[in-house]
């Protein structure tokens, strides 16, 4: 059985940020499957001292994540959603009444881990493998047939060098043509800003390689069919209600230099 000595805890992060919003705001975003798991995180994250702004940030981007995802399945009624590098999200459980099929992919002890306390069910199908495999990607091809399809990437992209993700996007523009990718991204001011906050919390610096200053400059990259959906601040929108001041300006000074956003693109 693959235990917490095989599977970064980090992957407990996230998660809490979901449960701190749902107990303190709620109006952000609740989840109640995440709630319903709180006693597998590890002691070690509950009592992390994390950042107000830190456990927000994770509760913002899947809220941002699911209005995406519910206005592309409301367009079309037979949707496939690619949540690729799962870990233990919960989306699924959030959005999952008009998909047609939900597949959550991540690396093998990732998705073996999840399997013990967020196990498939109907309509979920677990794949163990990288996003760059292109044999496990063409399967799924296979399986979906030309339904639309979604790609969910959540904080994901980040860690991979720019060629590489775009190679990636055009194997998937390749693979499965007209379908949307969906992720969140740093600008190049927002890579210094993360780096910075990870030296002040004590942890090693972050290795930061794909960033998005203009997504326009990504889609001419990627070339072929590829267009541009939308970019937008990660903080659009979000009431800042009840918040700390300094979590408060921290929003609102990323939003204005536009250091995080969300992207969507067709391929």
């Amino acid at each position: 059985m693959t235990t917490l000595s095989t599977v970064s805890k980090t992957l407990f992060i996230p998660m809490w940020g979901r449960i701190y919003a749902a107990e303190h705001f709620p109006h952000i975003l609740y989840d109640e499957k995440a709630l319903s798991i709180r006693h597998h995180i590890p002691a070690t994250v509950r009592e992390e001292r994390q950042s107000q702004y830190a456990c927000l940030a994770s509760a913002v981007r899947s809220a941002n994540m699911d209005r995406f995802i519910a206005e592309f399945m409301t367009m079309h009624g037979d949707a496939v959603v690619v949540e690729i590098g799962c870990g233990l999200e919960t989306t699924f459980w959030r959005c999952r009444e008009k998909a047609f099929r939900w597949y959550c992919v991540d690396l093998p002890d990732v998705m073996t881990y999840r399997a013990t306390i967020l196990p498939a069910e109907q309509g979920l199908y677990y794949m163990s493998a990288s996003m760059f495999d292109e044999e496990r990607m063409r399967a799924m091809k296979n399986e979906v047939g030309d339904r639309p399809v979604l790609f969910v990437v959540a904080g994901v992209f980040h860690y991979f060098d720019r060629e590489k993700i775009i190679n990636l996007l055009k194997t998937w523009q390749s693979i499965f043509p007209g379908c949307r990718v969906l992720f969140d991204t740093l600008n190049k001011k927002g890579v210094r800003g993360v780096k910075r906050y990870m030296k002040r919390a004590g942890h090693k610096e972050a290795v930061i390689y794909f960033y998005v200053d203009d997504a326009k400059d990504l889609v001419a990259e990627i070339g072929g069919s590829a267009a541009l959906l939308s970019e937008g601040d990660f903080y659009e929108g979000i009431s800042r209600a009840g918040m700390r001041l300094m979590t408060r300006l921290s929003m609102n000074l990323s939003d204005r230099m536009h250091m995080v956003k969300m992207i969507q693109l067709k391929l």
